[in-house]
């Protein structure tokens, strides 16, 4: 929510307003594929790459990724498995999902979902 009102803002009459349409496409389930932005915006997929990146600040794959990990996360309480979780979200399998969680939390699934991390959000800092 914070994400999607951040780019409504920032982006409402700017020249690349259709990147943050497609930023929202990338962030809100069910995920749009690149490829079908790129069409959607009738540019090639390394001219939608390009510009997506210029504008929102990162590839569409880093946002798409760190998006889909913060879902998870978020629904975590309420789910309670990571694993059910990541099939949800479109993790087909295990070494993928624990790479893409890694990357964005610096953490394991598993360390992460320890319940001293979760309830104790200051070791996420450490």
């Amino acid at each position: 929510t914070i994400v999607e009102e951040y780019l409504k803002k920032q982006f409402r009459n700017h020249r690349y307003a259709h990147m943050c349409r497609a930023a929202l496409d990338l962030v809100v389930p069910p995920f749009s594929k690149i490829d079908d932005l790129s069409s959607k915006y009738n540019l090639s997929n390394s001219q939608f790459r390009d510009l997506f990146a210029k504008v929102i600040g990162c590839s569409p794959k880093q946002f798409h990724r760190t998006r889909r990990i913060n879902c998870i996360i978020g629904e975590h309480d309420k789910v309670n498995s990571l694993t059910k979780l990541a099939f949800k979200y479109g993790y087909f399998d295990q070494p993928h999902f624990i790479n893409d969680f890694k990357s964005v939390t610096g953490f394991t699934p598993s360390r992460f979902s320890r319940k001293s991390l979760l309830h104790n959000p200051a070791l996420l800092n450490s």
